[in-house]
């Protein structure tokens, strides 16, 4: 049967709901951001054997149900075992390329369902030929993946369907060879025992094929794992040899193989135990990631060594895998206490915190759209509309530091949720930079003036590479530029503006006959003071005064798209500077005396990136392109470093520019 076409209501951002029935009765679980990802849970919670039968239904906004998936408990056992669809996959393009933990974690989502019934890890599948070669005599199993991951290669490559299919195809096959031929590692297993995953390491280091000496440490680590039947004790005996690993090598190898084993909701499942609710589990995970979980002293259960081996070592697979899984519980709607929505609030209020205060929430895309999304049902007022704008409002108070805000707003503008928002990113961004007088509040307190223009400079070329309306980009990326010369300029113990130091050099040339006496006997070849008249001092800067222009309260003193040959040293007054947001005039910034407007103009020669606008009397020094010129000449003498500084990043900007308009 056709289903009605249903017009989503303006607004109205599209979920899937997953339900699960219980004794009969059906109920909503929770609801996710696209059809594969429900499709996925909904097969995850019938796999728990906790619920008679799972369906996904689309929310539209409409009142009849419109049905996604449906599966019956009891259909199992008659069913053959099917993959779990996913959206995305790591391109490979040869066959050591799918033995990389990318690849593996892949295998887990896409083979879940039968992983979780073998009781398998990606890494035990792979590397054992008994496992491998069964799954690969599961003609519909294995079809359904290549036919999955093959039309995502098509898409991502640009290649023709049946090319991908034939290469995966082919890829499979010298995998099952592959454990063919290398099956005999009870002679590396053993070695675990006397010197642990480092004495297998270097008992491999004799293959003179990097592929094979990876693939017989990964099968030895495979056959350790798999002397456990239970997800916990594949985790223990993952954990138990990364607590005696020395070296780094080691490390990733097993941080990898713990991370595959909690990728796995089921073993997640069996593995954290009891937690009274949603909320208890989410912040075990973040109290694990973190280093900080304890149930009491003097104990020494799984989650506790877990959490202490991360607390030591950066487990970055690990900590992904887990965050990964908070971020997909925040996104749905199960509630995270079952109390007063108070609690709930309460709850979710203590979670952010965590999660800012270990530094888990930072450079994640995902995580920040989810948690934004339970914002928006938590953190609304009783009578309150759902909405995306309050939503992200809410989340920016819940941030303590204009660092962490700014980068909250750079991690979401990558996300779909972003996307659909991005007028009210840039208005919020905009806010934001418009109250920063300093690098200093981009990093944290005490870090070092290297570590500061490092951030710096980071933060700029993480919003050079947003998905933002490209004059936005380099309006926001210019202003944290002014902001770093600033720091520099002033030896990182002002915010002064970039003009301010200028400032008085300027005002003597507009105004020579104001100039002290003292003044007037300075040696102008050094760049003292003004310069006689019918001369040029040894920069070459002219003896013409530079102009002075006034402006009243709403005057316009240049407009956005128009070309610009000259930048303005504010002298009296102040001005608002606005851009276009779809037809309306947005304040971006407010500046007053000693700023310089519309120097972008004398960098890049590209049209004015904004309007300016008189926001009282005011009064401006006009600086053309040459004078500008001169200056940037003169600080390549005086400090090469700073103009080299310069240089490198209007080339980023220019780098960007470029980009986006070839894309």
């Amino acid at each position: 049967m056709v289903a009605e076409e249903i017009r989503v209501p303006e607004g109205f951002d599209v979920r899937y709901e997953i339900h699960v029935q219980e004794d009969g009765r059906w109920t909503i679980y929770t609801d996710a951001a696209s059809k594969l990802r429900a499709i996925e849970e909904g097969q995850n919670l019938l796999a728990s054997g906790k619920f008679d039968a799972a369906k996904v239904t689309e929310d539209r906004g409409q009142t009849k149900e419109i049905l996604v998936w449906h599966e019956e408990a009891g259909n199992r056992g008659d069913k053959a075992v099917t993959i779990t669809p996913v959206d995305d996959s790591p391109v490979c393009e040869k066959l050591d390329d799918f033995y990389g933990i990318e690849a593996r974690l892949l295998m887990g989502r896409l083979f879940r369902p039968y992983l979780d019934e073998q009781g398998l890890t990606p890494i035990e599948l792979i590397h054992d030929h008994t496992n491998i070669r069964t799954l690969k005599r599961n003609d519909d199993l294995c079809n359904q993946a290549l036919q999955c991951i093959g039309g995502i290669w098509v898409k991502k490559t640009g290649k023709k369907s049946l090319e991908c299919m034939d290469f995966l195809d082919k890829m499979a096959g010298q995998m099952v060879a592959r454990a063919e031929t290398i099956k005999d590692l009870d002679s590396y297993q053993k070695m675990f025992k006397e010197g642990g995953i480092k004495k297998v390491i270097e008992a491999a280091a004799k293959e003179k094929d990097a592929g094979v000496r990876d693939y017989i440490i990964r099968g030895a680590l495979a056959r350790q794992i798999s002397r456990s039947a239970d997800w916990e004790g594949k985790l223990m005996a993952s954990v138990e040899l990364a607590e005696k690993a020395k070296d780094a090598a080691a490390l990733a190898l097993l941080d990898e193989a713990i991370a595959e084993v909690l990728d796995s909701s089921e073993a997640a499942q069996e593995i954290l135990g009891f937690q009274r609710n949603l909320a208890s589990a989410l912040q075990t995970m973040v109290q694990i990631c973190a280093g900080t979980y304890s149930i009491s002293e003097d104990t020494s259960a799984p989650l506790e060594r877990l959490s202490a081996l991360m607390g030591r070592n950066a487990m970055p697979w690990t900590q992904m895998v887990l965050m990964e899984r908070v971020g997909r519980s925040l996104s749905g709607i199960a509630l995270l206490t079952k109390g007063a929505r108070e609690d709930e609030q309460d709850a979710f209020r203590e979670l952010i915190k965590h999660m800012i205060g270990n530094k888990l929430f930072a450079n994640s895309g995902p995580l920040c759209e989810a948690a934004t999304l339970r914002a928006k049902s938590v953190l609304r007022d009783e009578y309150e509309d759902e909405s995306s704008e309050n939503a992200i409002d809410s989340m920016i108070s819940l941030l303590p530091a204009i660092a962490t805000k700014l980068g909250y707003l750079l991690d979401l503008c990558g996300t779909d949720f972003g996307a659909k928002s991005q007028d009210h990113i840039i208005a919020c961004l905009a806010n934001l930079l418009a109250g920063v007088t300093s690098v200093v509040q981009l990093v944290e307190y005490g870090t070092s003036q290297e570590e500061i223009i490092t951030a710096a400079a980071g933060i700029r070329d993480r919003l050079l590479k947003t998905g933002l309306p490209e004059e936005w980009r380099q309006r926001f990326g210019k202003r944290i530029y002014d902001l770093l010369i600033s720091h520099q300029q002033n030896d990182g113990k002002t915010s002064i503006s970039p003009a301010a130091k200028d400032d008085a050099k300027v005002k003597k040339v507009a105004d020579p006959e104001k100039a002290p006496e003292n003044d007037q006997e300075k040696d102008p070849a050094n760049g003292e003071g003004p310069v006689p008249e019918g001369k040029k001092d040894a920069k070459g800067v002219s003896d013409e005064p530079l102009a002075r222009l006034e402006y009243d309260e709403g005057d316009i003193i240049f407009r956005e798209g128009e070309p610009g040959d000259a930048a303005y040293l504010i002298l009296t007054g102040n001005v608002d500077i606005l851009k276009k947001a779809g037809d309306a005039q947005v304040v971006i910034a407010h500046v007053g005396q000693g700023a310089i407007i519309g120097e972008m103009a004398l960098i890049d020669s590209e049209p004015r990136m904004a309007t300016v606008r008189a926001a009282s009397k005011t009064a401006v020094t006009v600086i053309p392109s040459k004078e500008l010129k001169i200056r940037m000449d003169r600080l390549q003498k005086f400090d090469p470093v700073l103009r080299r500084l310069v240089g490198m990043m209007v080339q980023r900007m220019r780098d960007s520019a470029s980009t986006s308009v070839e894309s």
